[in-house]
């Protein structure tokens, strides 16, 4: 997990300035409530690393990610969007600890610090999308039922980061569109918890605008991954040819 390594930079300059500059901002928001919610504080800076690290394909993300979920848990119950935990805690919190595994074996082998981006079916995307919304139906009965604080937004942000992280830990590259369109939904929810709680949980409404950035540069790097990766698979194929003719030929 080394932050430079001699070949191939794992951070880029500008991506540590980026990282710097948003756990300023952070800290700042932090020190602008009146309370101080250091809870909340730890959840919005591991979730924004955590997101870092997917947005570049490593291939240690899921660990981040195992981090962040607890404290991301623990914050939504002190909120009552029991949405987001049951979501976390008995959907992305087991899916975060199989990827842990499962990426570490999928790993590039041409950058051991990535993981090989898939090229999932259409009828994978399709399916996810049925489950989706079929199952999104029933969560927002389930939610109304317990009585969840702005069941409707819970719901929305419940459905889109299931099919988002599932998306993701298949390794598509396409993960990252049903992400954007959940950080702006999760953004409204704790722009409206803010409007009773105060600026308590400030750092946690920025830090999702800070992750739709993140998710937004991601599109960029998995495409480019992807790109590389088949060009470094074609490669490999060629090489594989010559030598075969070679041996052939002896």
């Amino acid at each position: 997990m080394a932050i430079i390594s001699k070949n191939n930079a794992v951070w880029k300059w500008y991506e540590i300035v980026f990282l710097v500059v948003s756990f300023i901002a952070l800290i700042v928001c932090f020190f602008l409530a009146e309370t101080k919610n250091y809870l909340a504080l730890i959840s919005s800076l591991t979730t924004v690393f955590y997101v870092a690290t997917a947005s570049k394909g490593l291939y240690w993300a899921p660990f981040a990610n195992v981090v962040c979920l607890v404290f991301y848990i623990w914050v939504s119950a002190t909120q009552m969007f029991w949405g987001e935990v049951i979501r976390d805690a008995c959907l992305l919190l087991p899916l975060a600890v199989v990827a842990c595994f499962r990426w570490i074996r999928h790993r590039d082998k041409h950058n051991g610090q990535i993981v090989q981006v898939s090229k999932l079916k259409w009828q994978e995307y399709l399916y996810t999308l049925l489950a989706c919304v079929v199952g999104g139906v029933g969560v927002y009965f389930l939610l109304d039922a317990l009585g969840t604080n702005q069941v409707l937004l819970n719901t929305i942000t419940f459905t889109l980061a299931v099919g988002a992280t599932y998306l993701l830990y298949r390794r598509s590259r396409w993960y990252a569109i049903l992400f954007l369109i959940n950080n702006i939904v999760t953004v409204v929810l704790w722009a409206l918890t803010m409007d009773s709680a105060g600026l308590e949980y400030l750092s946690v409404m920025v830090s999702y605008i800070i992750i739709f950035l993140l998710n937004l540069y991601g599109l960029f790097i998995w495409q480019r991954n992807a790109r590389t990766q088949h060009k470094e698979f074609t490669q490999d194929r060629k090489e594989r040819y010559e030598r075969t003719l070679k041996r052939d030929d002896k």
